[in-house]
């Protein structure tokens, strides 16, 4: 990362990437809802709406349409503690980009119709994921309570009421304070030259003046001394919601790397502690969540919770199932094991968001926003020093029955609420029904535009970058060596050409696939799932008519204990009767469910009528009848007779030298040999 500082006070973070042809670019304000206050709420998500219909040399629909063009992707989003705008484009093409944002940042109309149109826009909006969506809803409203006197208390979309009172004079106002150079940060990340990109933005962004200091804001959250209540009920909600939060420091606190590893170790996963008590011992929850926000100010550690309707009465008991797990973690050492398998986990997450340019460049923008982008390397090691003490520690700073939120989400099942649900479905349907040009506007088209050779970016050719080499029994690699992160991702390609045995029995590779995970001869699904969670490494095999295929990933470090997991999974399956059961039950169950969709009902017509009896035209899942005549036998006898050296190729993009590459695969797959007649 190279940190440059404009004269107006634009930070500007460049990352170079040379991996294709294309930049990301994401200029990101320090305004969110945070900066609101009430009779203004959801203005900073009005504004960012309004940046959209452009200035007077980029009208809103010019600016979508040379994005668009440029064969590039965009958007924006509002959160509490800031607002962003994002593209990713061709390499030849960012100047459109920089010329586009820098002239928004500084020149963007407000045109007052425009306004009072996308004003009832956010209002649209806000009906839509907030007040016809329960969930939404229910969210708001707990935090209502949860926060009394920081803005953190207001939604980011903002109250109805303030939304329609808000002015074009006021948002504008707001535009022309927060939106200005020193209070925003331009993130680029991608193929470029970073001395050549810099005279870019100097010269789109440099002539914009330095605004004034923003407002700082001065509210904080008071101490939290009493158990707050929230009990809320929807006709048009299927599945009981308990939550319940806590008070947490803002990002950047040391506190906030231990909370990280609890919450994990609460819910991070199928064997987390909670997820093990209440969706498999119990199973009361279709799902279990804990999550610790990370603010510019401090946020909160929630519990979410979703019962299958015929266990709405365990709700208390749900809550006393968390508490004896919060005191546990507060009275008692957590295990060796545990500890080990989350820093693990958190180290290999941290390193895939750097894969990708947009999550770099999101990354930075995120960091540089809360606590500083510097922080992104401190953060990691905050991760690695956490002590068990230290969750020992927190758990019993931040989490007492005096300082929590709790919530309940339940159906109301009344007569009345049935009735007015029944009535409010009847409205939608009326207005879904308006035909366009009644009531609806419809939405400008580009023209079309001849475009010429020399404004298409030409692809960086792949072929140079792939290596292609034999194992010593046949195999065939293509590899690509890419040092972006220190991790190993391997593809295997197995051809069986069109299975004879599906003629026969209707998605038995489907079947097939599913079961090659399911346990080997040493060690059995579970054993198998603990160990690729504690590493962490991920392999799977998947199936199809014509193909088996099989997905390996770990770090580095691990590529080890990958093999070791993977050739288990693909040589030594034990397809255990048990687990036959279970895989054909929960197929049948999705085909049945499935059914009754009408897509579903398409695709089997359209594809039964265009192949007719070639394999193409079989149903992949099969049916219910032919999964029931699925036996052991014949998931053995595809195992013998397919998974074969000769019929594999191999793909891998991993950070090792093809030196290392070669002598690793040898070492792995290079003695694999299968002397039974095809």
């Amino acid at each position: 990362v190279v940190e440059h500082v404009l004269p107006n006070g634009l930070k500007v973070l460049t990352v170079e990437n040379h991996n294709s042809p294309i930049i990301y670019s994401q200029i990101t304000y320090k305004v969110g809802s945070r900066n609101e206050h009430f009779g203004i709420t959801g203005i900073s998500h009005l504004v960012e709406h309004m940046m959209f219909k452009g200035t007077p040399r980029y009208p809103g629909q010019v600016l979508k349409n040379l994005i668009k063009k440029s064969g590039g992707i965009y958007n924006a989003f509002t959160t509490t503690d800031l607002t962003a705008y994002y593209e990713q484009v061709p390499k030849n093409k960012i100047d459109v980009v920089l010329a586009i944002e820098a002239d928004r940042m500084h020149n963007s109309k407000f045109d007052p119709k425009e306004f009072l149109h996308e004003r009832e826009v956010v209002i649209e909006e806000r009906h839509m994921r907030t007040d016809d969506n329960p969930r939404g809803t229910f969210a708001e409203e707990f935090n209502a309570i949860a926060f009394k006197s920081h803005p953190y208390h207001n939604p980011t979309v903002g109250w109805i009421s303030d939304i329609r009172a808000i002015t074009r004079d006021q948002a504008y106002r707001y535009y022309k304070t927060y939106y200005v150079p020193n209070n925003a940060t331009l993130v680029l990340v991608g193929d470029f030259d970073t001395a050549k990109i810099m005279k870019l933005v100097s010269k789109y962004y440099g002539p914009i003046p330095k605004g004034k200091p923003v407002p700082p804001v001065v509210s904080v959250e008071e101490p939290q001394n009493d158990r707050r209540v929230l009990t809320y009920k929807r006709p048009d909600l299927k599945m009981p919601i308990f939550q319940m939060a806590f008070h947490t420091p803002a990002f950047g606190n040391p506190d906030c790397a231990p909370l990280t590893i609890a919450a994990k170790i609460l819910a991070g996963g199928r064997f987390s502690r909670l997820k093990k008590v209440l969706t498999q011992q119990k199973n009361w929850a279709r799902s279990v969540r804990v999550f610790f926000q990370k603010g510019k100010d401090p946020q909160l550690f929630s519990f979410i919770v979703e019962l299958y309707p015929r266990y709405q009465s365990k709700l208390d008991s749900v809550e006393e199932i968390i508490w004896a797990e919060i005191r546990k973690m507060q009275t008692q050492p957590i295990t060796d094991y545990e500890f080990q398998k989350i820093k693990n986990n958190l180290r290999a997450d941290e390193l895939v968001k750097d894969e990708k340019v947009s999550g770099i460049g999101g990354k930075l923008s995120r960091y540089e926003t809360l606590v500083g982008w510097k922080y992104k390397d401190k953060w990691p090691e905050e991760l690695k020093a956490v002590t068990k003490a230290d969750i020992q520690r927190v758990m019993n700073t931040y989490f007492a029955p005096e300082k929590v939120t709790v919530g309940y989400l339940l159906p109301d099942t009344s007569k009345k609420a049935r009735r007015q649900l029944a009535r409010k479905k009847h409205r939608k349907k009326l207005s879904s029904d308006v035909p366009e040009g009644h009531g609806r506007q419809t939405l400008p088209t580009a023209k079309n535009e001849t475009v010429r050779l020399n404004d298409i970016i030409r692809p960086r050719p792949v072929a140079g970058r792939i290596h292609r080499f034999t194992l010593k029994n046949g195999i065939q690699v293509y590899a690509i060596e890419d040092h972006t992160v220190p991790a190993f991702r391997l593809h295997g390609l197995i051809d069986t050409g069109n299975m004879p045995e599906e003629a026969k029995i209707h998605g038995l590779a489907n079947f097939f696939g599913k079961m090659m995970n399911r346990g080997t001869k040493k060690h059995t699904f579970e054993q198998l799932s603990k160990m690729k969670s504690f590493i962490p490494v991920s392999w799977q095999v998947q199936a199809h008519n014509g193909m088996i295929l099989f997905n390996g990933f770990s770090l580095h470090e691990d590529v080890d204990s990958l093999f070791r997991i993977g050739k288990e999974i693909l040589f030594e399956p034990a397809f255990p009767e048990k687990e036959i059961a279970r895989v054909r039950k929960s197929s049948i169950s999705l085909l049945k469910s499935a059914e009754k969709g009408t897509g579903w009902k398409t695709s089997i017509f359209l594809f039964s009528n265009v192949y007719k009896n070639h394999p193409y035209g079989w149903m992949a899942g099969g049916t219910p009848k032919s999964l029931k005549k699925i036996t052991r036998a014949d998931l053995l006898a595809i195992h013998k007779k397919y998974i074969r050296p000769e019929r594999t190729r191999l793909i891998v993009l991993s950070d090792f030298s093809m030196k290392e590459l070669k002598k690793l695969l040898n070492r792995e797959f290079g003695h694999w040999k299968n002397r039974t007649p095809f």
